[in-house]
């Protein structure tokens, strides 16, 4: 089978932006359950979300070691990269088990 990389590229970028939101929507109802202020669950989520961090669970993962890449890149993932397929992965979760799934997922990570 042949893969056109645009295709995959385009699929990963948007399951990366539904990972997003779901982890947005994660965390957010944590702590609107513990009545934190708008300013510290943005804060938080910020925190938590940023492309840092994402790096540091996927490479705890070894997650660059699963990534498709080019035959020619032979260079460490990037942080980006390497963000956006956490990212990627939480939003597969979700579409494959359920948003409770996700949240194990996420806690598991130590991410909330």
């Amino acid at each position: 089978m042949l893969l056109d990389k645009s295709v995959v590229f385009e699929s990963n970028s948007c399951m990366a932006i539904l990972g997003d939101k779901v982890f947005g929507l994660i965390i957010t109802e944590e702590h609107f359950k513990k009545d934190d202020s708008k300013g510290a669950i943005q804060n938080h989520i910020s925190r938590i979300a940023s492309n840092e961090n994402l790096f540091a669970i996927g490479k705890a993962l070894k997650l660059d070691g699963f990534l498709w890449r080019d035959p020619g890149d032979t260079g460490p993932v990037s942080k980006n990269v390497m963000a956006v397929s956490v990212e990627a992965v939480i939003g597969a979760v979700y579409l494959e088990g359920s948003l409770d799934a996700a949240k194990r997922m996420i806690s598991g990570f130590g991410l909330n």
